[in-house]
Formats: C-alpha cells, sequence, structure tokens
C-alpha cells in the first residue's frame, strides 16, 4: 500500500471517502461508530459502561480479544473515573506547539513524555493497555492522538507491537503524515484513512492509493442490470414451462386415459422411493424443496410434478 508515501491531500481525502463503505461492511461497527461520536472530545471523565463501549468498538474495528474483558470487568466505576480524569487533563494540557518538532510535525522529546505520561494514567486500570488507552485519548484529543489500529502498525512497524514505546513511534509518524497535508489533517484522521486502505485493499484487492476504482455507483447500475437480466431470464423459462404445462393438458385431455398405466407405474416408485428415504438416517434424507425448484429441476407433466411435491413434502 502506497499512501503513506504520497502527500496529495486528494489523493487521502479519495481514501477517506469509502471509509462510510468499509465501516457499513463490518457487522455492529457502525454502532458503535455512533456511539463514540456521542461520547464527544469535551468529557471530563469515562464511566466504567463509556469504557466498555469503547472496548467494544476497539474489538470490533480490529481483533476481538475477548480474554480481556475480564480484565476490566475487575475495574470499579470509580477507579475507572478517577484514572481517566487524570488522562484527559494530562492530554489536555499538551502543548502542541511545544511538542512537536517544527520541522516535519513530529513528537519531540517533551511531547514523547505528556504523551505516555497521559496513558500510563490509563494503563493504571486492569485489561487497559496502550492500544484501548489511544482509543479513549483520540476522542479527546483527536490533533494529538491516533488510534493504533492493526493495519497502521503494519504501515510502520516490522512486526504487530503494541508497547507504548511502539505506539509513540507510531502516532509521531502520523503526526508528520497530518502536518504534510495540511489544514484539517490530524494523526486520528490520518490513522482512521490507513485503515480504511487497507481494509479495502483486503476486501476487493484494490489499491486505493495507485488508481481510482470503479465508482460505486457504475458499480451499482451494473448489478442492478445483472439482477434485471437474471430475473427476465426465470420469468421467460417460467412462461416456457408454463407453456409446456398447457401441452401436456392437452395432450392428455385428447388422451383421454391413455396415460393411466404409466402414472400407476410413477406412483408405485414414487411410494417406493417414499419409504426407502424413510429408512435412511435422518441427515442423510432428502430436504424438502420448493414448488419452484420442482417444476424447474425435473421438467416433467404435472401430474408426476405433483408426485414429486407431495414425496418431498
Amino acid at each position: 500500500m502506497n499512501l503513506v508515501a504520497l502527500d496529495d491531500p486528494q489523493t487521502w481525502e479519495r481514501v477517506e471517502g469509502h471509509c462510510a463503505d468499509i465501516i457499513e461492511s463490518i457487522p455492529n461497527l457502525k454502532k458503535y461508530e455512533k456511539s463514540l461520536e456521542s461520547l464527544g472530545t469535551a468529557k471530563e471523565c469515562f464511566t466504567k459502561a463509556e469504557l466498555d463501549t469503547v472496548v467494544l468498538w476497539k474489538h470490533t474495528v480490529g481483533k476481538n480479544r475477548i480474554y480481556n474483558v475480564k480484565y476490566l470487568n475487575s475495574n470499579t466505576d470509580q477507579s475507572v473515573q478517577d484514572n481517566s480524569r487524570a488522562a484527559i487533563a494530562l492530554a489536555r494540557s499538551i502543548n502542541a506547539d511545544e511538542c512537536l518538532e517544527a520541522s516535519d510535525g513530529s513528537l519531540s522529546v517533551a511531547g514523547r513524555k505528556a504523551i505516555q505520561e497521559a496513558m500510563n494514567e490509563l494503563g493504571k486500570l486492569k485489561g487497559v493497555g496502550p492500544a484501548t488507552a489511544s482509543a479513549v485519548l483520540t476522542l479527546v484529543r483527536p490533533d494529538m492522538f491516533c488510534y493504533l489500529y492493526d493495519e497502521v502498525i503494519d504501515c510502520f512497524e516490522p512486526q504487530r507491537d503494541y508497547k507504548i514505546s511502539n505506539y509513540l513511534r507510531v502516532n509521531s509518524r502520523c503526526l508528520q503524515i497530518a502536518k504534510t497535508l495540511g489544514a484539517g489533517w490530524t494523526p486520528s484522521r490520518v490513522a482512521k484513512t490507513i485503515w480504511t486502505a487497507a481494509r479495502f485493499l483486503a476486501a476487493n484487492g484494490e489499491d486505493l492509493s495507485a488508481h481510482q476504482p470503479k465508482s460505486k455507483k457504475r458499480q451499482s447500475k451494473k448489478s442492478k442490470a445483472a439482477a434485471a437480466a437474471a430475473r427476465n431470464e426465470e420469468e421467460e423459462e417460467d412462461e416456457e414451462d408454463e407453456d409446456g404445462d398447457e401441452e401436456y393438458d392437452e395432450d392428455d385431455g385428447e388422451n383421454g386415459e391413455g396415460d393411466s398405466e404409466d402414472e400407476e407405474e410413477d406412483a408405485e416408485e414414487d411410494e417406493a422411493d417414499s419409504e426407502a428415504a424413510a429408512k435412511l438416517p435422518k441427515a442423510k434424507r432428502p430436504r424438502k424443496c420448493s414448488l419452484w425448484s420442482v417444476f424447474h429441476l425435473y421438467p416433467r407433466n404435472r401430474d408426476q410434478c405433483q408426485c414429486m411435491i407431495t414425496y418431498f413434502a
């Protein structure tokens, strides 16, 4: 994925435009995204229930680490409020001018220390590591913190590592990119766009940063046209089957009872098949068939189909 090497804001914005589709494609993620948005950036502290919401979002957007939940549940609501209040206060006290290098926007020594202090306060809670801490503090200071997506780690580090030292490097790189892209870009926004590009690449095999993929509108029109064509073919087949059935009816009327012997033989065969099927184990018995599938899969006359319907029922 070439996105992190590009400094064109338009390309990043184009990639970011696919974020909503990626969120829609992941079960429950849209619901948790709205829950995080409702928390806002003005919170003084988080309750235990709100921390649980952040963790649910984290497990949905990435790998579900269910084993960590028992440690999180051991925290009291008071301890979550106290530690999150201290962490948020430290995060809000960070001065971007003093904590970022003027040359490239990366974290300075003072900036690394300030970021780490804020995250360490949340790290005092059981089951809260750098990734969960970054998810909380990104909501409070998106201009100084990014979330530690697995896909973002993969872009900047040789292997996935969730230590605080690794987070500081990843966050610093996102801050650099945000400065390069210009106004409106934050490390949080940069990280989410990288995550979008990686998810799109994994799902569709297309690198959004390399070219302009087919628009969703064109794809949907093509899909609709294909679906319409398929429906038309099915309708034509239905009409042909109905015409054939009418011809069979007319032949039966002309021949009178000429086919009665064949019908009796078919009925005897169907009865024998039914008895044989009843003796089979339940897992191996023939599955029930719909009326549509009987008529389309077995092009016989209506009396024969009626016997088959009775058999499959």
